[in-house]
């Protein structure tokens, strides 16, 4: 009970620091019937913060350009499939190659957003099929999280011109203390 016999109030978790000149919006995610329509269109030139877990850097043409999150448990998620078939697409665009799908920045398994601004038009075989070089890197920072160990992700992202689909993606994690390195071309 607080001071005076008022019940006391729940305190969420401590709000993430974010080191950006630009805008910050904190939101949270959605869920089936009532997806983040923010997180759905971002703003150009943002950082959203989302769940106080995930953030997202956007540039002058609304695309994320870096992303960062703490990666600690892997307490599931929702999927929302209309995002994952139409990823690389946004704003009537259609940059979406043959062979794509809808891969997740932070999959649903961490909690990641199931919105535009957590979802890329990325070739299949880096997501699930064949190789599935991103789906490995998924597959390490799964294991390190079930057993307790946070794992820091850092991701940029390079474009071609003003597409929406990443050309590439940039991705530095820590897992106990020692850092890793990946470049996956798109």
């Amino acid at each position: 009970m607080a001071p005076h016999g008022e019940p006391s109030v729940p305190q969420g978790p401590k709000p993430l620091a974010v080191e950006t000149q630009l805008p910050v919006v904190r939101t949270a995610a959605g869920k089936p019937g009532q997806w983040n329509s923010e997180l759905n269109a971002p703003k150009p030139n943002t950082t959203y913060v989302v769940d106080n877990k995930f953030v997202y850097h956007t540039d002058s043409s609304g695309r994320v350009v870096k992303s960062e999150a703490v990666l600690d448990s892997t307490s599931g998620g929702v999927r929302n499939t209309h995002q994952q078939r139409t990823a690389g697409n946004r704003g009537g665009r259609n940059d979406r190659q043959p062979g794509d799908q809808g891969g997740h920045i932070y999959g649903t398994q961490y909690g990641g957003p199931d919105e535009d601004i957590n979802i890329t038009g990325m070739k299949a075989e880096l997501n699930a099929v064949g190789t599935r070089e991103y789906g490995k890197l998924e597959d390490i920072w799964k294991k390190a999280a079930d057993a307790g160990t946070p794992v820091n992700v850092k991701i940029e992202f390079s474009y071609k011109g003003n597409s929406t689909r990443p050309a590439g993606y940039d991705i530095a994690y820590t897992i106990n203390g020692q850092e890793f390195f990946r470049y996956l071309a798109n």
